[in-house]
């Protein structure tokens, strides 16, 4: 007789490929990994698939795609396309840095004390 199997390992069971639709990247450009979003007006819960629903749960409070990934627990390319799809539908708000602003020293000393905390 099989025995029963939790929800955290049967999670594990579903391939990255069939949460994205086999799709490797976003149909529009893909969000870069540091850029933070939160959930908008128009997310709803109760008409987004699993794990939509969970990242727009999670975004009430601002979230990068890296740290979504990780609370995920996906690659971070699955997570990098249900957020880009996500914010191309209207349902996450992206609060990226305009781009060419140069290197933040705050955001690399931040990064730096991160992985020393790993």
């Amino acid at each position: 007789m099989a025995e029963p199997v939790d929800d955290e390992s049967e999670s594990h069971l579903v391939r990255p490929y069939v949460i994205t639709g086999g799709r490797t990247r976003a149909t529009k450009s893909d969000l870069a990994v540091e850029t933070v979003v939160t959930t908008s007006r128009r997310a709803s819960a109760a008409s987004l698939g699993f794990e939509r629903s969970k990242i727009a749960a999670m975004c009430v409070e601002p979230l990068s795609i890296a740290e979504i990934s990780s609370f995920l627990d996906v690659p971070l390319g699955v997570s990098r396309v249900l957020v880009t799809d996500m914010v191309t539908e209207g349902l996450l708000d992206p609060h990226g840095r305009p781009t060419g602003t140069g290197a933040d020293v705050e955001l690399i000393e931040a990064l730096i004390e991160g992985i020393r905390a790993l």
